[in-house]
């Protein structure tokens, strides 16, 4: 019989981010706006978060960089064009959808979006 073949593991830091920081990220509407378009868990670039929000790309972009240093949002290269910046929810965001609509728990607080 042929033998499995090895599960390759993957680690995953999650940062404890205190409430001080979860809240002053939060303070901004259009932040909250960002966070809820990442909902979905796919990375998105600024122009796909950008796009409902009457915001410019630089804008959009330096409000991503506030999420990202607040732990909220990972940044990471786009493959397909290095120069361009792709963005989803932390792994210590916890996004559901429940009975009463969709939640977005950052373990201090729990957000209704």
């Amino acid at each position: 019989m042929n033998e499995p073949a090895a599960l390759t593991v993957v680690t995953t830091t999650v940062r404890t981010i205190d409430a001080d920081t979860i809240f002053s990220a939060l303070s901004d509407r259009t932040r909250r706006q960002i966070l809820v378009s990442l909902f979905d868990g796919q990375p998105h670039g600024t122009g796909g978060i950008g796009g409902s929000l009457p915001k410019h790309r630089d804008l959009v972009r330096k409000h991503c960089a506030v999420l990202a240093k607040a732990g909220l949002i990972i940044g990471q290269d786009d493959p397909q064009n290095r120069k361009r910046q792709l963005y989803q929810l932390s792994p210590a965001v916890k996004a559901e959808t429940t009975p009463t609509g969709r939640t977005l728990d950052f373990g201090c607080c729990i957000v209704r979006c």
